[in-house]
């Protein structure tokens, strides 16, 4: 017999209830129907429903714990008992778990679903450690939980996860090592991630860091590679953290790699963007200034003939620079479009002159200028008997009837009327003789028709003679026949003769006319003979008088000639002279 049954045996026998046999306790029904009797704690009654003879306590079990001595009760989950006749359970340890009894015996160390775990061991006697990626944190804890993604445990009997390192992170679900190392070119900032993080634009990272690091100014990030990558040549990056680099502008150069500024180009050169090197600014343009994305052409009148030209060249006299569309010109670029640059000054051709430096375009000689030769400053004027037109290279001569009487004679004078040149390169005019005239621009004199004279030099027409009297060659010789040409002056009709002036000069007759029988003139240049008075009679032809008797000898049949000598009468007045015409003004300013 136990000691526990021994008391409770002695305790019923100093009650009265039992006595001791041989054979063990007896039990005595003399108490009242709802009186138990119970067991010491850690151990149980061993009975039907009512206290009978037959009645014994007995110890809990391990994993059970009796703190009334009625009945043993399995420990709930997350306590123990490892001992038997405990009185109460113990609880786990954080780490640790228990599995109730009513929790069938699982597979050894198997998980047996989410957030579960079964052990092939008794229930309840004795708490186990969570696995690796498990973990209980509160002592007691029911069941083993899974480490939540970005945090892991490597070791058993765990009561937290570890997050993950800065620089790792974990996506998985009871994760029982480390977490991963990010890859290059990602990163986590913090402790616990879950995703790695792709770096910005313009950085990059080493694997398993916790930050990134901006490329430097000079440098982008390429896209293929994932590094930092020095600019290449003709471009440039001012700033860090640059996923691309810019183009040098135009005019200036990034001439190595990895800069992270660019270069001006200097005067007298020029680039277009993205170069590396600076271009010299081709034959006839120039650049004053640094940074200019092209060069300029030189202004019309200047001309540029090296490469690397910082100014233009003004053209000297007799010279000129013009853009011109024409294949002479180097084309560089279409900055002017259709027009070329002066890479030299060109010579301003024969019959034009060009006086100021720096000009685009040569004058034209004015008329009685000239030149001659190329590269003239100045023309030289025509010498007299000469002249030109704008923009000759030399002087023509004045033909025959014409004239120039000073230099620089922008025309030819033809002669005026009176006056005749028969030679050309002439100077002058000749006054045609008494007796001739002439028209304008004649080269030599006409005689005067019969019937006509001229008395002075230089007459432009002949003049008739007046009634009465008749031309002739010399008054001072004896006479010719009476009504020549190229007549000098004009004599009266002798004595018995006369003349009709609108009969001279029209062919009906060339002298002068006796007056008939009967008729008499008595005095010279009569333009009408007179009829004798009644009983007069003149008895022939070309009578001074008449006579107051009959005529003895028959008349004559035709009127006599006019007589050898006119009697000394004055003649008419003749036309007016022309005078020489006046000399040509030559012009203010000569060229």
């Amino acid at each position: 017999m136990s000691h526990s049954e021994f008391r409770f045996l002695a305790s019923l026998v100093l009650l009265g209830i039992a006595f001791v046999n041989a054979a063990g306790p007896t039990y005595y029904r003399l108490v009242p129907p709802n009186f138990t009797l119970t067991c010491y704690d850690g151990y149980e009654l061993l009975s039907s429903s009512n206290f009978t003879a037959s009645g014994t306590c007995k110890a809990c079990t391990a994993g059970t714990a009796s703190m009334g001595g009625l009945s043993c009760n399995p420990c709930t989950v997350g306590t123990y008992a490892s001992n038997t006749t405990s009185k109460q359970c113990s609880i786990c340890a954080a780490g640790f778990i228990s599995i109730n009894t009513a929790n069938p015996t699982g597979v050894s160390s198997t998980i047996s679903g989410v957030g579960t775990y079964t052990f092939g061991v008794s229930s309840g006697t004795s708490c186990y450690a969570c696995p690796a990626g498990y973990y209980q944190p509160t002592p007691g804890g029911p069941a083993c939980l899974p480490c939540s993604p970005g945090t892991y445990s490597s070791a058993a009997n765990s009561s937290s996860c570890t997050p993950c390192a800065i620089g790792t992170a974990s996506a998985t679900t009871a994760l029982s090592s480390a977490c991963t190392s990010c890859p290059a070119n990602t990163y986590t900032t913090v402790k616990g991630s879950t995703i790695c993080k792709i770096v910005p634009l313009g950085t990059t990272s080493s694997a398993g860091t916790g930050a990134y690091t901006a490329c430097g100014a000079g440098y982008y990030r390429d896209a293929t590679s994932a590094t930092c990558v020095a600019c290449a040549a003709g471009t440039y990056n001012p700033k860090t953290g640059a996923n691309v680099c810019l183009p040098a502008p135009a005019g200036s150069i990034a001439a190595t790699t990895g800069l992270s500024a660019y270069t001006l180009c200097p005067a007298g050169s020029y680039s277009e963007a993205g170069s590396s090197s600076c271009s010299l600014c081709p034959i006839g343009t120039y650049s004053d200034v640094a940074g200019l994305p092209a060069c300029v052409p030189c202004p019309p009148g200047q001309y540029a003939n090296t490469t690397g030209s910082t100014s233009c060249i003004a053209c000297n006299a007799g010279s000129v620079a013009a853009w011109l569309t024409s294949t002479n010109y180097h084309s560089w670029n279409s900055t002017v479009l259709g027009y070329f640059q002066s890479s030299t000054c060109d010579k301003c051709a024969a019959g034009y002159y060009q006086s100021t430096p720096g000009q685009s375009v040569c004058v034209p000689c004015d008329p009685g200028f000239f030149a001659s030769g190329t590269g003239t400053a100045t023309c030289t004027q025509c010498p007299v008997g000469e002249t030109s037109t704008s923009g000759s290279s030399s002087c023509t001569v004045c033909p025959a009837g014409q004239y120039a009487d000073a230099q620089a004679s922008g025309i030819c004078r033809s002669c005026v009327a009176g006056f005749y040149q028969p030679n050309s390169n002439s100077s002058t005019c000749l006054a045609c003789p008494p007796g001739t005239f002439s028209n304008i621009g004649s080269t030599a004199c006409s005689a005067c028709p019969r019937g006509y004279v001229t008395t002075n030099n230089g007459t432009a027409r002949c003049a008739m003679c007046a009634a009465g009297f008749y031309a002739n060659a010399d008054p001072g010789a004896e006479p010719i026949a009476v009504g020549v040409v190229g007549a000098t002056t004009c004599l009266a009709c002798p004595a018995g003769y006369f003349s009709h002036a609108a009969a001279y000069g029209s062919g009906i007759t060339t002298t002068c006319m006796a007056c008939p029988i009967n008729y008499y003139a008595e005095r010279p240049g009569m333009r009408n003979c007179t009829a004798c008075a009644a009983n007069t009679y003149t008895c022939a032809f070309g009578s001074v008088r008449c006579q107051d008797y009959p005529c003895i000898s028959p008349v004559p049949p035709n009127p006599p000639p006019a007589p050898p000598s006119p009697p000394p009468f004055s003649p008419p007045p003749s036309p007016p002279t022309r005078s020489p015409p006046p000399s040509p003004s030559p012009p203010t300013a000569g060229r």
